[in-house]
């Protein structure tokens, strides 16, 4: 365990503001007063751009540990890059309606359920219906009242794109 903490630490400075580490599990040992058998670490890197998640899968696959320990590296899913053209009517239309709505029109990056689609050429983004904070920790939550323009918007945005 204490070599996995070890590589763990040198795998999270890979991260970069554009491109995060995230060390989501680390597992093993039996009892507090006996040396681990085996031990797991469970991390995710997300990018927009293809080269870091290439650079990040080259540098897990050239890790090592000294014997008599033993490192075993295996990919259990992996979400391709991407990015939505700014010139995208699928981002237009979302625009028009969050103006419509009086929602802000802020723009930001992440790594979300999009990234297949962009991957595949096919235009997608992700798109907030509620107001909440504290995401993707124990404290997430949302202000359930704000879940109602969620669902207008969504509406409007759908309604605009399919309109013949």
């Amino acid at each position: 365990i204490h070599a996995l903490i070890d590589l763990a630490a040198a795998i999270a400075r890979a991260g970069t503001p554009a491109a995060p580490v995230n060390i989501g599990v680390i597992s093993g040992g039996r009892s507090v007063n006996s040396i681990a058998d085996e031990a797991e670490l469970v991390v995710e890197r997300r990018a927009l751009e293809e080269a870091d998640l290439e650079a990040f899968s080259a540098s897990l696959a050239g890790l090592t540990v000294k014997p008599p320990l033993e490192l075993a590296v295996e990919t259990v899913g992996r979400r391709p890059a991407g990015r939505l053209d700014r010139g995208s009517g699928l981002l237009e239309a979302v625009l028009a309606v969050r103006r419509e709505l009086g929602l802000t029109e802020t723009l930001t990056a992440g790594s979300t359920d999009a990234n297949a689609a962009l991957a595949l050429g096919i235009p997608a983004l992700t798109i907030g219906v509620s107001n909440g904070g504290g995401m993707h920790s124990p404290g997430e939550w949302i202000e359930p009242d704000s879940l109602a323009l969620g669902a207008r918007q969504l509406e409007l945005v759908l309604k605009r794109l399919l309109r013949p």
